[in-house]
């Protein structure tokens, strides 16, 4: 779980990052791609969102004696509230992102009257912000509701063990 947690601090780190630089210096519309700033703190965000859920996704797979594939699944039909995590459209949004980031591209590009940078759609129904700034608040917040309700798990089963 501590490990987990340190990715959400890490996330967290480059979300601040991400922020102060988009607020202090947006860049013009004439770029192709973001500053090599603005993608590394983008994507510090992913990876460690994603990070930490194949974390959390690890120790269900040993707690349950189940394969990693199947754990959250598993676990999902057993607490309701990581099934509502897991049904949420942003989940299959930051798989599919974090992969074309890792192994292919996306698209990222300014967009809107301010000319923010954005990016596109990945195919998933997911319908939040597409600004970087706003998609990385939301990745944490994904990641922080993750976090809890595994916390929230852990220690209910903690206090059900003692009885």
């Amino acid at each position: 779980m501590r490990a987990a947690r340190r990715k959400i601090e890490i996330a967290k780190y480059h979300l601040e990052h991400l922020l102060a630089r988009l607020e202090t210096n947006p860049e013009p519309i004439e770029r192709s791609d973001p500053p090599i700033d603005v993608q590394a703190h983008f994507e510090g965000v992913l990876f460690s969102v994603k990070a930490e859920i194949d974390q959390i996704t690890e120790l269900i797979a040993n707690a349950l004696n189940c394969p990693y594939r199947k754990a959250l699944a598993e676990c999902s039909e057993r607490l309701p509230e990581l099934k509502a995590w897991r049904k949420d459209a942003f989940f299959d949004e930051l798989n599919e992102l974090r992969r074309l980031a890792a192994h292919h591209a996306y698209v990222k590009r300014p967009a809107g009257p301010e000319q923010r940078w954005i990016v596109d759609d990945v195919g998933s129904s997911y319908e939040g912000p597409r600004e970087l700034g706003p998609y990385c608040k939301a990745a944490v917040a994904y990641g922080e509701k993750l976090m809890n309700l595994t916390e929230a798990a852990a220690a209910q089963l903690v206090s059900t063990s003692r009885v």
